[in-house]
């Protein structure tokens, strides 16, 4: 069967406040997200060498930093360690969700000045993802970038 080639997913960014007694995370923004794969020299041979990131918008990511976008008040109570994002890959045909991943706000670095974020990917997480979708007859295709 024919390989399908997923560039683009979904990211979402969650939020909870246990002080606040909130027991589940709560939706805060919803955005697209594309691979990013950064290669060192020696890696740059090998076709999937480097570390895999999500390139996804700052102010999804992490929108207390982005107050301009966002007013509501109560955003000023949420701090990076009562996030997390989320990664999820739909089939391009069915759109039902084939992978999802949490990514803790460890792995998420936002630029200073730009409204742009990236996702770190563990390994694990990365080769789940490639299992996933070659089952369904697909698989991702990330930007490179030399570092």
């Amino acid at each position: 069967r024919e390989k399908v080639v997923v560039r683009c997913f979904a990211h979402s960014s969650w939020f909870r406040i246990e002080d606040q007694g909130m027991r589940e995370h709560e939706l805060l923004a919803r955005g697209s997200a594309f691979f990013v794969r950064v290669e060192k020299e020696a890696e740059s041979n090998s076709k999937q060498g480097g570390a895999l990131f999500a390139a996804v918008a700052g102010h999804v990511c992490a929108p207390y930093r982005f107050r301009k976008y966002y007013t509501q008040q109560w955003l000023d109570f949420v701090q990076p360690q009562h996030t997390r994002n989320q990664l999820d890959f739909c089939h391009p045909r069915s759109n039902n969700v084939i992978y999802s991943l949490a990514i803790s706000h460890h792995n998420a670095a936002v630029h200073d000045s730009l409204d742009l974020a990236f996702l770190k990917i563990d390994d694990a997480h990365a080769q789940g993802l490639q299992r996933a979708l070659q089952s369904e007859g697909l698989e991702y295709e990330a930007v490179g970038l030399k570092g």
